[in-house]
């Protein structure tokens, strides 16, 4: 609850500001999706979040995925809760589709944590964190929900590695990854990586 202005509910999947504002509301994102409205509906979660600029585009359109699935009127379908979805009304690609070059055991939905969008455009690369471990086929072991992976089918980095400097005390536990952020993309430049863990 907050009591600038009054009394406000702050609900878990809007987004807000240090400034002591609102952004956008789940429902803000999800409006041009159409979620089908269930009484007492209270929004549909909000789980990964990165703000991309598109190309042709100067101003910043937020990419996110829900905690929840949900049918969308606009697609006349399921909308998956580890789909990466943008406030523009795309569906910029499913959970499987992230998961597509890891081969993964299962066709199920692994959901979707920590997520940034690198190259916007034809040749973007997405990295993303998964909110459960699966087995990749592909590459023969489990990644985990700590790992920073690729769309590629590539491990950009396990959760020990991304920890590896803090020296934590249990080296091998998986702390998992909530969200990331990478900066130095130049070409011969190693990223940088900003994260946070559960």
């Amino acid at each position: 609850i907050s009591l600038k202005n009054g009394i406000n509910f702050m609900a878990p999947d809007n987004i807000y500001s240090v400034s002591g504002t609102r952004a956008p509301t789940n429902g803000d994102l999800l409006k041009e999706f159409a979620p089908r409205r269930w009484f007492m509906s209270f929004g549909h979660g909000l789980d990964a979040l990165t703000m991309v600029t598109e190309p042709g585009t100067t101003r910043p359109v937020a990419y996110f995925s829900t905690g929840r699935t949900f049918f969308s009127n606009t697609y006349n379908g399921k909308i998956g809760e580890g789909d990466l979805l943008s406030r523009n009304g795309n569906v910029v690609a499913t959970n499987q589709n992230l998961l597509a070059e890891f081969s993964p055991d299962s066709t199920q939905s692994y959901g979707l944590d920590a997520v940034d969008v690198l190259n916007p455009g034809a040749s973007q690369q997405i990295w993303f964190s998964t909110r459960s471990d699966f087995y990749s086929s592909e590459l023969g072991k489990t990644v985990t929900s700590g790992d920073l992976l690729s769309n590629s089918g590539q491990i950009i980095a396990t959760n020990a590695d991304l920890l590896a400097a803090f020296s934590p005390s249990k080296p091998n536990a998986d702390y998992g990854l909530v969200a990331a952020h990478v900066f130095n993309m130049e070409e011969g430049e190693s990223p940088v990586v900003w994260f946070s863990t559960n």
